[in-house]
């Protein structure tokens, strides 16, 4: 029996830690999506809040983040048909693997194969699909990211609004009293 010793197990965890990170920093820098790596689509989805801010700023930066989401959705969009559209591909053609194994099978032993062993020898034939929909499905996976932190972008906005509204309104109703005259 083996023993497990404590070290080991911390240094094999921090060694995996490492691995993904370095994974991650890999496809950030080299993995393509419409033209742009993950980087360069986070460096332009990215939206600068300056510290002071007045209405003109808001707008602007209102218009930015809008216009911004709109492209992130069409582009969130435009991922959910591809994936629907590689899911349909992929079930036709499991379909008539399946079927395919189901009869070749039936006609050169006269017995029927088992469903789950049809349908093993089905995934087969599918399985380039299934790599190009789990690929999909991470691009699919950053637009939703992008356009929720673009949402979350704009709450933050709004709320910047209403303070630069309350202020204006305290400004305006603000009134200074000193030796009983009203400024």
């Amino acid at each position: 029996m083996s023993s497990f010793n404590l070290e080991e197990i911390e240094q094999k965890v921090e060694d995996s830690k490492d691995f993904l990170k370095q994974v991650k920093r890999f496809v950030d820098k080299n993995f393509i999506i419409n033209g742009k790596t993950f980087d360069e689509w986070e460096e332009y989805f990215k939206v600068k809040i300056p510290n002071n801010i007045d209405f003109t700023v808001l707008v602007h930066l209102a218009t930015e983040v809008g216009n911004k989401f709109q492209e992130a959705a069409y582009f969130r969009d435009q991922q959910m048909v591809k994936l629907a559209i590689l899911d349909q591909e992929r079930s036709d053609r499991m379909i008539k693997a399946y079927n395919k194994v189901r009869l070749q099978h039936q006609e050169e032993y006269n017995k029927n194969l088992s469903a789950k062993s049809c349908e093993m020898a089905a995934s087969l034939h599918v399985k380039s699909l299934d790599d190009a929909m789990v690929i999909q499905k991470a691009v699919k996976e950053f637009w939703t990211k992008t356009c929720v932190t673009l949402t979350e972008t704009r709450k933050i906005l709004e709320v910047i609004g209403y303070a630069l509204g309350a202020d204006v309104r305290a400004q305006k109703d603000f009134k200074v009293t000193t030796s009983g005259e009203t400024i």
